[in-house]
């Protein structure tokens, strides 16, 4: 079996938000309605998944719009939050802590790949510690202006390779791309290398 993957995936504005400044997505639904019933992949997408995870912000979302408290169904979920106690409750497993050791013990045990659906905060440390795999974008043809970015910044550079790309009548392109083996760059290292360019011209 193969090794399994931490993949975060979202829709996202052409300007790259993937929520309002309120954490609401109504535009996403707005701008996705002319598919006439075209998922854009999701269904396929998630018969690979077995875990998900997510922020609490996005949770508390996820659940004004409707979602079940127990979350995505036969799939185990879990929320990070520095807020709320850790713990399991109503079939979710809030969880804090360092977001590497934990996706080092999901991937130890046997499963489908795991699915990080939100929001851009929790994807930013996921991104620092090395925890994230695979970025896959559905870009809507809307310009939001403002709102939740899907890459905060504050994460160093990522070099990434584009492994599938496609475009749908309504406008949508899903990009999938692979984090790049060795195209990590810590924020820390980016910044001395920005440091020894000054030095070198000065």
């Amino acid at each position: 079996m193969p090794p399994r993957r931490v993949i975060y995936s979202v829709g996202a504005s052409l300007d790259g938000y993937i929520a309002s400044p309120d954490g609401s997505y109504e535009w996403l639904e707005r701008a996705t309605k002319k598919a006439k019933g075209e998922d854009f992949g999701m269904g396929a997408f998630l018969k690979t998944i077995g875990t998900v995870i997510m922020g609490r912000k996005t949770w508390e979302v996820a659940l004004q719009h409707g979602m079940a408290e127990t979350g995505f169904a036969n799939m185990k979920n879990y929320v990070f939050t520095r807020t709320l106690p850790e713990g399991v409750r109503h079939g979710v497993e809030f969880v804090s802590g360092d977001p590497r050791g934990f996706v080092s013990r999901l991937k130890r045990k046997p499963g489908k790949d795991i699915w990080l659906c939100g929001g851009g905060e929790l994807a930013r440390e996921f991104l620092r510690r090395g925890a994230i795999d695979e970025v896959g974008l559905g870009i809507v043809p809307l310009l939001v202006g403002a709102g939740r970015p899907m890459f905060p910044p504050g994460f160093g550079e990522v070099g990434l390779e584009l492994v599938k790309q496609k475009h749908y009548p309504a406008g949508v392109v899903v990009l999938i791309y692979r984090v790049a083996r060795g195209g990590r760059r810590t924020v820390a290292r980016s910044r001395r290398t920005m440091r020894t360019r000054r030095r070198r011209r000065s």
